[in-house]
C-alpha cells in the first residue's frame, strides 16, 4: 500500500476535517461497517508568508548583514586606533599626514 493524493483547492480559508472511509472486505466487522478516520485539516492562504519563512528568508540573513557590518566596523576603527598611536609615536601630526597624502594626489 502506498500513498493516496486527492487535489482539492479550498474554496474557503478556514479549518475542515476530512473523514476516510474504508470497508474491509474480508473482515465480518468491517465489511458492513466501514473503518473511519478523521484528519483535521487547516487551509492556508499561499500568499501570505508564514512566520517560519519570514525568520528563514529575512530575519535571518538580515541579522547576519547587520552583525558583519559591526564587525567590520570595528575592525576598521580598531586599525584607525593603531595608526594614531604610531603616528603619536613617531612624533607625526596626523593633520599633517593627511594633507601630504591629499596634496600627492
Amino acid at each position: 500500500m502506498g500513498d493516496i493524493t486527492y487535489p482539492y483547492t479550498f474554496k474557503i480559508s478556514t479549518d475542515y476535517e476530512a473523514i476516510l472511509q474504508a470497508k474491509i472486505s474480508s473482515d465480518p466487522k468491517y465489511k458492513d461497517t466501514p473503518l473511519t478516520a478523521s484528519f483535521d485539516i487547516t487551509e492556508v492562504n499561499p500568499n501570505i508568508a508564514s512566520l517560519e519563512e519570514i525568520v528563514i528568508y529575512y530575519a535571518i540573513p538580515m541579522g547576519a548583514l547587520i552583525g558583519t557590518g559591526f564587525f567590520v566596523l570595528s575592525i576598521r576603527k580598531k586599525k584607525e586606533q593603531k595608526v594614531k598611536v604610531i603616528l603619536y609615536i613617531i612624533g607625526i601630526d596626523k593633520s599633517w599626514l593627511i594633507h601630504l597624502l591629499t596634496s600627492t594626489q
